[in-house]
């Protein structure tokens, strides 16, 4: 099955749910390597939502979601370019959907590569 969407081709997309509201951790074994964070947090100070990116640590994408229970459904609104494969750029795309009041929460995540 080939899946694709505008002028990227889908090569894997999944479903995780955390343990709680523990982060979801995937780690590419394969080029790139990288490990992708994605957790949530309440900021009681902030009265909307954001998602936050941090590319600080090599390797490393850290995806923080704020107050993903103002919406129930977030995610990023472009994909994030990762890295590339065979000269072609490598994006992720993520949404999280919260469960009951921080109980838990749930990624659904692509990984796209240019066409």
């Amino acid at each position: 099955m080939k899946i694709t969407t505008g002028n990227f081709e889908v090569i894997y997309s999944s479903w995780a749910p955390s343990f709680r509201v523990n982060d979801v951790v995937l780690s590419l074994a394969e080029e790139p390597e990288i490990t992708i964070r994605i957790g949530i947090k309440r900021e009681d100070t902030l009265e909307g939502t954001d998602i936050q990116l941090d590319f600080s640590k090599a390797k490393h994408l850290g995806i923080t979601v704020v107050n993903p229970h103002k919406l129930s459904h977030m995610g990023v609104p472009d994909p994030v370019e990762i890295g590339a494969i065979r000269g072609k750029k490598l994006l992720f795309s993520v949404r999280v959907d919260m469960f009951g009041n921080y109980t838990s929460f749930a990624v659904t995540y692509a990984f796209l590569l240019e066409a």
